[in-house]
């Protein structure tokens, strides 16, 4: 992080070839609401473009922020944007305390927080992202402020969807956004930066190779006046590939061991160039820098000096020496390699036999110091495989797993329990309970019921089966299928009949079983139980799923006991840290905006924070309520797609909420009297045959009806609600909107209406 003062930036080093470039950036910045992203393969100056681009804004008297994503914190949530934030703390800068987004910022960084906050609290991403652009916004000045995220290629999802909310809302504040992505790293970064690129949301700079003579430029600055033999620029250019970092590395190994080196074997070998320096700085520092080379780009240099048993006095003279050999440079807070590639470069000096000893070496290191955070879990299980002990490896990996679930960061705790199963074929049935129980939170029915097919198919005593037994209950609940997930549940029971937590988990899954199949006596009746049982075993996310099902009942009798039941719910999980129920209370206490006001904000509120730990299931339920809510208010062009959303989230993961998902999109029809694709979207509804009560009645009461209301035939409107409200007195337990209508409509054509 750097401010202006008048006084310009230190320099670093030569810049050539990428003047056009640089000068887009600079116009760019002056006025700000800019995101641009700068993309290329590795080595050709990405990080020197916009580093030239900080340093420009800081002579201006701007500000700079940096953050960069790294390879083994993928699954670390908002790192390279935690790092920027960091370096402002570190600068004195603070958000001003009189916004609201102070103590959201704060969860982030200490610094900003008061020492009575609760820092486990999940701020929705949707709110940090705002207070990271409101935050630039105040440090802006007359010189828009300049956010720099680097390797987008390794970002965490979070970080992305941080990065895609600045790019959308950067325009018209004085705030410039750029970030840097590598060629040759499919994934969500790229996949981001196409669709920022597509709605004109981020500028696309592509840096290419230099040209013959701006290769010769480049090595002629970096000489400093001594004079390059002609006889290797032919070499130099060929080698090079025209590449920056490769052009630099040969000019640097020819000032340190001779002009012959630049015509080595291999072109374009970083290998080649690092090599003779290597060899320069002696056995002992070389042992160094592989172990910190095994650690990452940017290392923890006591941890290298201790995996190689240096005194902390012999590791500063290797790093000073091999900073002055341009294989290491001083970082902000430490050191790092001059380049990615330089790492690899010294990786690759190795045999495999001795980067095995050095992987074992700094694991050995790394678990004398303590494994303490997810950093130090993935770095040791990355040690791990390097070292051959996949089995080590495995156990770190679902270490990571479990504080990633306990954090509500579900698809990074999948991926980390899912590659600890590729490693140690021993811990598949381990890992296989543990994926379902991810999936139980995330609402994945199709992986669920896989695994929960496999699982009760292998050998288990009766605590672990009933364990399974009542994750694929919560499977089935999610699927709709109330049948299902009754007999799981009872089957639990029967299996530990004296333990206290399964029962109290399977009545709070028998009463959500019973809401759905709208049993409201049995639902309120299990609930109840649950609720006392999770009480007695100290259960809180039981006493949540038994607070939902009470506060879904009382909505249909009393929305304030209604809202009580949910809140009680978030408070409950918010306490727990439990951030799958926190947000599924969310969602709840947006159901009852819906009923009072129509309001929207607590609805989206839950949407983001669902889409932020990966509850797929609770997202798809939000946006088939904000669909309907949508629809209610006459805004159809919002409300189909919604529900064309929720319709495809519904069908890729098997969800309950599929048939009325195609329902309300023939609502919305019927509304604009598109009579073809009314229809069009019944055929389908009634093709899922699922949830069929509630789909018949939304289609008598909410489709039929409102398209003989739009065309003016109020009698066949009037038979209609006649049709759906047979099917309301069905199902009591339903809450609908159209019994209002249906006594409406009788009273206006003198049929009934008293009555």
């Amino acid at each position: 992080m750097e401010r202006g003062n008048g006084a310009a930036a230190q320099p670093g080093g030569a810049f050539v070839g990428r003047d056009e470039e640089l000068a887009g950036l600079r116009r760019a910045s002056r006025s700000g609401g800019v995101a641009v992203v700068v993309s290329g393969p590795a080595g050709i100056g990405k990080s020197r473009l916009v580093r030239e681009l900080g340093d420009h804004v800081v002579r201006a008297g701007g500000l700079t922020l940096l953050g960069r994503a790294t390879e083994t914190a993928s699954t670390q949530s908002l790192r390279p944007i935690t790092e920027a934030l960091l370096q402002a703390a570190r600068a004195g800068i603070a958000p001003d305390p009189s916004t609201p987004y102070a103590a959201t910022l704060g969860t982030l960084v200490p610094d900003w927080g008061s020492p009575d906050e609760d820092r486990s609290a999940h701020v929705p991403l949707l709110v940090v992202a705002e207070g990271v652009l409101r935050l630039l916004q105040q440090v802006g000045g007359d010189v828009p402020a300049l956010l720099v995220v680097e390797d987008l290629h390794w970002a965490d999802p979070e970080s992305l969807a941080l990065v895609e909310y600045l790019c959308d809302h950067v325009s018209g504040c004085p705030v410039t956004i750029a970030c840097t992505i590598r060629d040759g790293q499919p994934g969500p970064g790229h996949e981001l930066v196409r669709g920022l690129e597509r709605r004109g949301a981020a500028r696309s700079i592509t840096l290419t190779p230099l040209d013959d003579d701006q290769v010769i430029d480049l090595a002629s600055a970096r000489l400093a006046g001594v004079e390059m033999p002609a006889e290797v620029v032919d070499a130099l250019r060929s080698r090079s590939e025209g590449v920056p970092l490769f052009v630099e590395e040969l000019v640097a190994t020819a000032l340190a061991s001779g002009w012959e080196t630049v015509a080595a074997s291999v072109p374009g070998s970083v290998v080649a160039s690092v090599a003779p320096r290597l060899e320069l700085l002696g056995d002992d520092a070389g042992r160094f820098l592989l172990a910190a080379a095994a650690i990452g780009r940017r290392f923890d240099w006591r941890l290298a000096s201790s995996a190689v048993g240096f005194p902390d006095e012999h590791a500063i003279e290797v790093l000073t020496a091999a900073c002055d050999g341009q294989i290491l440079a001083v970082a902000d807070d430490g050191y790092q390699f001059r380049h990615a590639l330089t790492r690899d470069a010294v990786r690759s000096s190795s045999s495999p036999a001795a980067w095995t000893l050095v992987a074992r070496d700094v694991l050995r290191a790394l678990e004398a110091r303590g494994i303490g955070t997810d950093d130090d879990a993935l770095l040791g299980a990355d040690l791990a495989v390097q070292a051959g002990d996949p089995q080590r490896a495995a156990a770190l990996l679902l270490r990571s797993a479990c504080d990633a679930f306990a954090n509500g960061h579900l698809p990074a705790a999948e991926r980390l329990a899912t590659r600890a199963g590729e490693l140690d074929e021993d811990r598949a049935t381990e890992v296989d309970d543990f994926v379902l129980e991810v999936c139980v939170a995330s609402g994945d029915t199709v992986r669920g019921r896989a695994l929960g097919r496999r699982l009760l198919d292998t050998p288990g005593d009766d605590a672990q089966v009933a364990e399974r037994r009542l994750r694929v209950a919560a499977i089935e609940i999610a699927a709709g299928d109330w049948e299902a997930a009754t007999a799981h549940a009872e089957a639990a029971i029967g299996l530990a009949p004296e333990d206290r937590a399964v029962r109290a988990r399977a009545e709070a899954l028998l009463s959500q079983a019973a809401m759905g199949d709208d049993d409201v006596d049995r639902a309120v009746d299990h609930a109840q139980r649950a609720l006392a049982g999770a009480s007695e075993a100290a259960l809180p996310t039981v006493q949540c799923e038994a607070l939902e099902v009470i506060g879904r009942v009382e909505r249909g009798r009393d929305l304030a006991d209604a809202e009580a039941a949910f809140q009680r719910a978030h408070d409950i999980a918010l306490d727990a840290t439990s951030a799958v129920w926190r947000v599924r209370a969310l969602q709840e206490l947006g159901t009852i905006d819906l009923f009072e006001s129509l309001r929207l904000d607590r609805l989206h509120l839950a949407r983001e924070e669902a889409l932020r730990i990966g509850a797929i299931a609770t997202a798809a339920m939000v946006d088939l309520q904000l669909a309907a809510a949508h629809n209610e208010r006459g805004e159809l062009d919002m409300a189909l797609a919604v529900a064309r959303r929720c319709e495809e989230q519904s069908t890729r993961f098997s969800l309950s909420s599929e048939a009325m998902a195609v329902t309300i999109q023939a609502m919305i029809h019927a509304r604009t009297g598109d009579r073809a694709a009314m229809h069009e979207a019944l055929d389908r509804s009634a093709g899922l045959q699922k949830d069929t009560d509630y789909v018949e009645a939304a289609v008598w009461g909410q489709v039929h009806a409102i398209h003989h209301l739009v065309t003016g035939d109020l009698h066949l409107s009037a038979d209609a609600l006649d049709r759906a409200m047979a099917v309301l007195r069905r199902r009591p337990a339903a809450v609908l909107p159209y019994p209002g209508l249906w006594a409406l409509v009788r009273t206006v054509i003198d049929e009934s209406g008293d009555e």
